[in-house]
């Protein structure tokens, strides 16, 4: 079956479909209409996807940052670095595996975190879906901790462990 009138917005491509079944996404090039079986080159060395991150050697998370980096869900910035400290709100870093991931979320699920009060409503449904995947355990007090900082390398781990899930 061919899904006519796709969208592809960066890196997400998208299309309307009439069932569910599943679906493979092929780039045709748009002169000859056949199949494109090559990646073009990278335009540099900082820009290649296997590229290794001088900034996450010996880190503890260097082999999932590479691993991510080589599946081309990660990349660094331009100056060859990933930052893998930078840090955002574990509320932030469920909503964003939940987006990739396309993940039903339930607004008002109850996460099962015993600071689940504490979980804003934008962020409630992503949490409780990722927690059910087992991506997230909560730390050692049995609390999420929305509000609290994770590390680049942290996501990375999780969104790992969403790929897995999913091959299984």
């Amino acid at each position: 079956m061919k899904a006519e009138g796709g969208k592809i917005e960066g890196k997400r491509i998208s299309a309307e479909v009439d069932h569910f079944t599943k679906y493979a996404v092929l780039v045709v090039d748009g002169d000859t209409g056949l199949a494109v079986t090559e990646e073009p080159a990278a335009k540099s060395t900082n820009e290649t996807p296997n590229a290794a991150f001088r900034d996450v050697v010996g880190h503890w998370a260097e082999s999932s940052i590479n691993r991510a980096a080589s599946s081309g869900f990660v990349d660094g910035y331009a100056d060859g670095t990933f930052r893998p400290n930078a840090e955002i709100t574990r509320s932030e870093m469920a909503v964003m595996v939940a987006n990739a991931s396309d993940l039903i979320v339930d607004p008002n699920a109850a996460t099962g975190f015993a600071d689940d009060r504490l979980i804003s409503t934008w962020a409630k449904g992503a949490v409780n879906a990722i927690r059910t995947l087992g991506l997230v355990k909560g730390r050692s007090s049995g609390e999420f901790d929305p509000t609290g900082k994770t590390t680049r390398a942290e996501a990375v781990t999780v969104l790992l462990g969403l790929l897995d899930v999913t091959k299984e």
